[in-house]
């Protein structure tokens, strides 16, 4: 099996650009606010609320948005004999074989049903996947370099995880990425592999 390497890079794109149209939407509600005349149409101090309500929620979402996504173009996982690579913004970590006594791969399926105004009752899709880490030496949590990773606290054995972007607006609870990535850890991690968790 050839070694399994994921670049996030597109769909960060996708997230930026959505992020990014909700800062645009949000610096024209404030515009209108301050240099046009939002009581013209007759909404009286409705429409001003109105328009600070959708300036604060739009371009604050979309200035969070894109302050989190800072980096995360460089975001990649690759999976080979030597070990787990991942790179982030925030660096680059490889955890070898040898360090590891188990890893296994946690994927979060949450569905609801949300009413918005575009689409109502439609069903919403929320996905979170993570690659654990169980560490088969004491000193591995010392690492200075394993700060990008993400801590974990009651899910022994597993200490450490690195997270895996999930498509952006997906629908489906079927990523492909979750199979690619279970086949590299079995096939790579062996005896290691404990599996697919999904809570």
């Amino acid at each position: 099996m050839e070694p399994l390497e994921l670049s996030f890079a597109p769909d960060v794109r996708v997230a930026r650009w959505i992020c990014l149209g909700c800062l645009v939407v949000g610096l024209i509600a404030l515009a209108w606010v301050v240099l046009g005349d939002p009581t013209a149409n007759g909404n009286g101090n409705a429409g001003v609320v109105a328009a600070w309500i959708g300036a604060a929620f739009f371009g604050g979402f979309g200035a969070l948005g894109l302050w989190g996504l800072r980096g995360a173009g460089r975001s990649s996982l690759r999976i080979d004999t030597t070990g787990i690579t991942t790179s982030t913004g925030r660096g680059t970590v490889l955890v070898s074989w040898g360090e590891l006594a188990a890893v296994d791969l946690w994927v979060s399926v949450r569905s609801a049903i949300r009413n918005d105004v575009v689409d109502p009752k439609a069903l919403r899709t929320k996905i979170r996947i993570r690659v654990r880490l169980a560490p088969a030496t004491e000193n591995f949590g010392g690492r200075p370099d394993l700060r990008p990773l993400l801590p974990l606290i009651g899910a022994d054995p597993f200490t450490r995880a690195i997270g895996v972007p999930p498509p952006v607006l997906s629908a489906s609870e079927d990523v492909a990425e979750v199979d690619r990535i279970a086949q590299a850890l079995q096939h790579f991690g062996g005896g290691r592999f404990r599996g697919v968790t999904r809570p």
